[in-house]
């Protein structure tokens, strides 16, 4: 199996779980919300399921971007090796 999947992409999703809304990470992020949604959905794509429930007023990851998310920021904490 072969994942293309570009690290900005995770660090958006991180975004995204942070601000609760796609709007306002667009704002953190500098860019447009389409362009996020559309960069969200490609990295869902390249994973093949959901990382968000969608509602009108924001968002709330799903099981599997709870587990994505988790593991994110424990691997973003590692020390770098030397």
């Amino acid at each position: 199996m072969r994942f293309d999947i570009d690290l900005k992409h995770l660090r958006y999703l991180l975004a995204v779980a942070d601000e609760g809304t796609f709007t306002k990470a667009a704002e953190h992020l500098g860019m447009t919300q389409p362009a996020l949604s559309r960069a969200i959905r490609s990295l869902e794509g390249a994973v093949g399921t959901a990382l968000f429930v969608r509602a009108p007023h924001g968002t709330e990851l799903t099981e599997a971007g709870r587990m994505l998310s988790q593991e994110l920021a424990a691997w973003s904490n590692q020390p770098m090796p030397h």
